[in-house]
């Protein structure tokens, strides 16, 4: 009789899923950078920035050897113009394509331009001294300020040559983009490069483009639901030497939405800063400490803290030195949820 081994459990379709607070606003996004850079994703935001006339702090976690990687926004109404995609109505400036620059250098325009006439002649005013004169309607007198109203001024020798420099100069024009403009990003040559021999490998005959683009995903919880927990805590059992409360709210504050959070001290419920923040020291020998990091249970800001902070190399702490860490739930035992 032959063993036919088990397979795996397959993990549940929700178990990633956050559940649904009607009045969170993430301000994460969540990105399928492929083949882009940290410079390249980074230069992406710029240009959306441009784009919109507005901008606001933010920060990339770019998560190496992955696909996906996360971006906050300390604005929420960037952070939603952001993924509306083709819906919104962005325009920005060409170079006119129907323009067509001078065939004479500009040098030598201007050189032509001043031999026309002894501009040495002007007068004090600047304006030629045109000896033609004025071409005005037969029927009306020298002296109708209709007649004079009618002629041209002459240009000064200055207005002459800032028009004729302007005409070197190649007009704009106001087209109409789509997402998959703004998330675009050129390719190095060396990304083109990888991009050519996977299609030898493949034999794959279809052209290459010069652009690459990032793709928009759902914001999902970082680590499965699998097991019981807190949702909005989050906790670090690696605790470097010298940490203080004012290293971790510099490391993990900022992704708070609310100022406080309700906690109930002596019978009574209190508001306190938030994040509450919470360094435990080991009790015995074999415990180890611990950094407890609580936001506001009616948020799911716990979620953005892990995206954007589950791994964290090289944190410069207050004391000079520089700490690695790991971030995750905290799980608790069933019996502990009252």
């Amino acid at each position: 009789m032959s063993y036919k081994p088990q397979s795996k459990p397959q993990p549940h379709p929700d178990q990633y899923k956050i559940p649904n607070l009607p009045h969170y606003r993430f301000r994460i996004a969540c990105i399928k950078k492929g083949l882009a850079t940290y410079d390249q994703v980074d230069q992406i935001i710029n240009s959306f920035f441009g784009l919109i006339g507005k901008s606001c702090e933010y920060e990339i976690n770019f998560v190496e050897r992955q696909d996906f990687s996360y971006i906050w926004f300390q604005d929420v109404e960037i952070r939603d113009l952001f993924y509306k995609g083709d819906e919104l109505e962005l325009t920005k400036e060409i170079d006119d394509p129907n323009w067509k620059a001078p065939t004479k250098p500009l040098i030598q325009a201007k050189e032509e331009l001043l031999s026309e006439k002894n501009w040495d002649d002007e007068d004090d005013s600047g304006e030629m001294d045109f000896s033609a004169p004025l071409n005005l309607d037969e029927s009306s007198s020298s002296s109708s300020s209709q007649g004079w109203a009618e002629a041209v001024e002459p240009l000064t020798l200055q207005e002459r040559l800032e028009k004729l420099e302007k005409s070197y100069i190649c007009p704009k024009v106001t087209i109409k983009i789509k997402a998959s403009e703004y998330l675009r990003y050129k390719y190095t040559p060396e990304q083109l490069g990888r991009l050519r021999q996977n299609a030898i490998n493949s034999d794959d005959r279809r052209p290459i483009s010069e652009y690459g683009s990032i793709a928009l995903d759902d914001v999902e919880a970082f680590s499965p639901y699998d097991k019981p927990c807190d949702p909005n805590v989050v906790i670090n059992t690696a605790i470097p030497n010298g940490i203080t409360e004012a290293d971790v709210r510099r490391l993990m504050g900022k992704f708070a939405t609310t100022a406080t959070v309700p906690i109930r001290r002596n019978g009574k419920m209190e508001e306190v800063q938030s994040p509450i923040i919470s360094i435990v020291p080991r009790k015995r020998k074999d415990d180890y400490d611990r950094i407890y990091v609580t936001y506001h249970p009616g948020t799911h800001d716990s979620h953005a803290a892990l995206q954007m902070r589950a791994w964290t190399n090289g944190f410069l702490m207050d004391n000079g030195k520089r700490a690695n860490f790991q971030w995750k739930r905290k799980f608790v035992r069933i019996n502990d949820k009252k």
